[in-house]
């Protein structure tokens, strides 16, 4: 972050400055009173467990410089105060002001029901070979974490990466693109995320599409033409340009085909991709068939911002993922695939996938409830079961209430299997809590195989990985 001080705090949030003078410096902005660091701004945040309000004394104990709050508190000697009516709102207004004031850059936005983080990280690494690049720190993308994002960036950066997400709200996007004006926006699917709160896929795609509301004829909206809500708006929505990417099994023309997808198993992925400018090899070192629709999403997004085919294949050989997605660990002489970031019925399926392309004696599948996914979360559940047990899954653990209906789908499927005279290999296990899933898999995970772990991000079964590793650290 560049220097800032208290008076353009003032100035940005419509705050009043209650104590303090309005020339100390500002270098960082934090929330949280654990990692404040010398000439912070701490924005003190009212939350269900605890109010920021309490930590002044840490804050300005770790060399806060400011405090920005929304009541009249004591204030530490020495600390200067904005008092403003709200402080998620005024951060916001902060952000944007420094992102007006102070930044001059590329900004490139991401959107979408899955897959938004790894395209994100995608896209970072595709326009850093060419550019100096900013992007969300972790999965920083609401209407805290955004601001926060834009708070660290500098002067001298040249584009900005921002993954835009929403809790069910139809409006979300649209603020967060309201105060970042994005030059460029993805859009990666429409899927059933946050359908519980929306109620329709239609309302998923409005409120998705708010990541380009403020567009207008020298922006690009980029979208993933194997969606058939995305195809939908590639004739309506004239006023600005849209650049399709898709498979063979595309909805509508596309501008970046993708053909010719190969897993290398857990090493990675392989496609060929097809572009005006021609035919290219591409090899991204993250495994998972859906990736090549988002590296291509990458590609196209980095093409709008002046980086070459050529320059982004060649930056994402050596991307990284954010966070538990598709993530790698040995331990114990097996192999876990860490994928307990986040879930939904299309993202189960292809993990799944990606765990039978996969060598392993014996191919574990663990799967936890899927959220927010409103009335036909039990039949949503119920098809990744059939699904597991159909692709031959050798153990599969469900976690969780919902999860049961994965279950349930698994042994449809194996019936149906039964029936049919064809043989059937997939063992079924149910667990309602974490505990009896981690003693589950301890008790059946042996040298050689390989376990996949995926569900919801409420379900935290990051923690029962970390717990693995931690068992099994220097073995």
């Amino acid at each position: 972050m560049d220097r800032i001080n208290v008076g353009e705090v003032v100035k940005a949030t419509g705050g009043k400055l209650i104590c303090g003078t309005a020339d100390a410096a500002i270098e960082s902005v934090c929330m949280d009173s654990r990692i404040v660091s010398e000439n912070s701004l701490f924005v003190a945040i009212p939350g269900e467990r605890t109010d920021g309000h309490k930590y002044l004394d840490a804050a300005f104990d770790k060399g806060a410089s400011c405090a920005l709050v929304s009541r009249e508190v004591d204030v530490p000697n020495g600390m200067a105060c904005v008092l403003v009516d709200d402080t998620v709102y005024a951060l916001q207004e902060l952000s944007r002001w420094y992102m007006s004031e102070r930044l001059s850059m590329k900004k490139l936005a991401v959107t979408g029901s899955v897959g938004k983080t790894t395209t994100r990280d995608l896209l970072f690494a595709a326009v850093s070979s060419k550019y100096r690049a900013g992007k969300n720190n972790k999965n920083f993308n609401s209407d805290i974490g955004l601001p926060l994002t834009v708070l660290t960036f500098d002067s001298d950066m040249e584009v900005g990466v921002m993954e835009m997400g929403t809790s069910g709200g139809m409006h979300e996007v649209e603020r967060l693109a309201d105060l970042v004006r994005p030059d460029v926006a993805i859009i990666t699917n429409i899927g059933v995320s946050h359908i519980e709160h929306l109620g329709s896929r239609d309302n998923i795609l409005k409120a998705k599409l708010g990541i380009a509301e403020y567009f207008s004829a020298e922006n690009t909206l980029i979208i993933n033409a194997n969606d058939d809500k995305l195809c939908s708006i590639k004739e309506s929505h004239p006023k600005y340009k849209i650049v399709t990417v898709g498979n063979v099994d595309a909805l509508c023309d596309v501008d970046y085909l993708v053909k010719d997808i190969k897993e290398i198993g857990t090493e990675g992925l392989k496609f060929r991709l097809c572009h005006e400018e021609g035919e290219y090899e591409v090899e991204l070192p993250i495994p998972g068939e859906h990736n090549a629709i988002n590296a291509a999403l990458a590609i196209a997004g980095a093409g709008a911002a002046g980086v070459s085919v050529e320059e982004a294949i060649s930056g994402m050989a050596d991307m990284t993922t954010t966070g538990s997605r598709l993530r790698m660990i040995e331990v114990g002489g097996f192999r876990i695939i860490d994928d307990a970031y986040n879930a939904a019925p299309a993202s189960m399926k292809s993990a799944i996938t990606t765990l039978m392309h996969a060598e392993g004696k014996k191919k574990i599948a663990m799967l936890g409830d899927m959220n927010e996914l409103g009335e036909e979360s039990e039949e949503m559940h119920f098809g990744v079961g059939r699904f597991a047990a159909e692709h031959d899954v050798d153990v599969l653990i469900t976690v969780g209430e919902k999860a049961a209906a994965i279950a349930a789908g698994a042994e449809d499927a194996l019936r149906s299997k039964m029936t049919a005279g064809e043989k059937t290999r997939t063992t079924i296990i149910r667990c309602e809590e974490k505990a009896a899933a981690y003693m589950v898999l301890k008790g059946i995970a042996s040298k050689g195989d390989i376990v996949l772990v995926k569900a919801s991000r409420g379900m935290a079964l990051d923690e029962l990985v970390q717990r693995i590793e931690d068992d099994y650290k220097g073995q």
